[in-house]
C-alpha cells in the first residue's frame, strides 16, 4: 500500500488501524527492521553454507594438488580464489586496508616508516653565541690552529 503511494494517514482508515498514521508508520519500522534483521541472518546462513561448500571441495582436491595432479592445482587455486571473494579478502591490500581506504593505508604506511625509523638519541645543547657575518672566517683560522 505504502509502495503504491498511499500514505500512512489513507493506510491506517482502510485498514482500520486505531492510532492513525502514527501507528501505520511504527508498525512499518518494525516490520521494516524484522525483514532486514531477517535478510542478515539470511545472507550470513547462505554464506557459511557455501564456504563449507568450498571447504568440502577443497579437502577433496587438496591431496592430489599436492601429488602434482595439475587439474587438482588449478581447482583449487579457482576455490581458494572464489573462498577470498566470498569473505572479502580480495578487497584486502597487503596494509591490511580495504582498497580506496587511503586514511586507513595512510595510517598503516605511518605507523610502518615509525617503527622503521626512530629518530637518533636526542641531545641537549645551549646556544653560546651567534655568528655574524664574515666571523666565519675566524671559525676557520681556529679549526686549523
Amino acid at each position: 500500500m505504502r509502495l503504491a503511494g498511499m500514505s500512512h494517514d489513507a493506510i491506517a482508515r482502510q485498514l482500520g488501524i486505531k492510532g492513525g498514521a502514527r501507528a501505520v508508520s511504527k508498525d512499518m519500522t518494525r516490520a521494516l527492521a524484522s525483514a532486514a534483521k531477517a535478510q542478515q541472518e539470511s545472507s550470513e546462513q547462505l554464506l557459511d553454507i557455501e564456504i563449507k561448500r568450498l571447504d568440502r571441495l577443497m579437502q577433496a582436491l587438496w591431496p592430489k594438488a599436492l601429488d602434482g595432479d595439475v587439474k587438482a592445482v588449478e581447482a583449487c587455486e579457482k576455490l581458494i580464489t572464489r573462498r577470498s571473494y566470498l569473505l572479502g579478502l580480495d578487497q584486502m591490500n597487503r596494509n591490511g586496508a580495504q582498497d580506496g581506504d587511503v586514511l586507513s593505508l595512510l595510517g598503516s604506511l605511518f605507523d610502518s616508516l615509525r617503527g622503521r625509523h626512530t629518530p637518533d638519541e636526542v641531545v641537549e645543547a645551549h646556544v653560546v653565541g651567534e655568528i655574524e657575518s664574515g666571523d666565519e672566517d675566524d671559525l676557520d683560522d681556529e679549526d686549523d690552529g
